[in-house]
């Protein structure tokens, strides 16, 4: 069985702007019937989370039955979060690029590299400073959230935990986009 996750990530949102951001995208889902206004405690897995609202279905993808939003409401639900914030899907290897000389790395080719990758993306996300690293290639220092990030994982000050929910659909995906004024990741998964 399992419970399913869909995360949607905003990496270009700053840490400063990410709260307001996050209180206007709460805004919206409620004036437009995707989640209630109430917080529950229960329904996003550990976080506090909001379930779903009455035009929940109008955010789904059309004929998915994944999720438990069928079924037992209650522990289903969405949670906005506005800190540093590691996104993954836990599948797949590590990738990344250097958005300077466009060298790739990933855990399968270059271990040495990626490690001090996940070392950064830790320092960024426990410490507060901007987890650093030199590009193995060109050796260039930046922020972890200045470089390319490819596959199923993202790190962002601004996103989405949705536990046990059918998919987002494709249109609705775009609608958030156009509402924040910011390119998101849509990141699926099972636990």
């Amino acid at each position: 069985m399992g419970t399913y996750f869909e995360f949607i990530a905003v990496p270009d949102v700053t840490e400063a702007d990410a709260p307001r951001k996050g209180a206007e995208l709460t805004q919206w889902l409620v004036r437009e019937g995707i989640i209630c206004e109430a917080i529950n405690t229960e329904c996003a897995m550990g976080d506090e989370g909001q379930p779903p609202g009455p035009r929940y279905v109008e955010a789904i993808e059309e004929g998915e039955s994944r999720g438990n939003l069928y079924g037992v409401t209650d522990q289903c639900g969405l949670a906005i979060i506005t800190s540093r914030h590691l996104y993954h899907n836990w599948v797949g290897d590590f990738e990344y690029s250097c958005t300077l000389c466009n060298a790739r790395f990933d855990d399968s080719a270059d271990e040495d590299a990626c490690r001090l990758y996940k070392d950064s993306i830790l320092d960024w996300h426990d410490s507060g400073t901007p987890g650093s690293f030199a590009c193995a290639q060109c050796g260039v220092e930046r922020s972890i959230v200045e470089w390319q990030r490819d596959g199923p994982w993202v790190v962002a000050n601004l996103g989405m935990k949705i536990w046990d929910w059918p998919l987002l659909s494709k249109t609705f995906i775009a609608r958030i986009e156009r509402q924040l004024g910011h390119p998101i990741r849509d990141i699926q998964g099972k636990f």
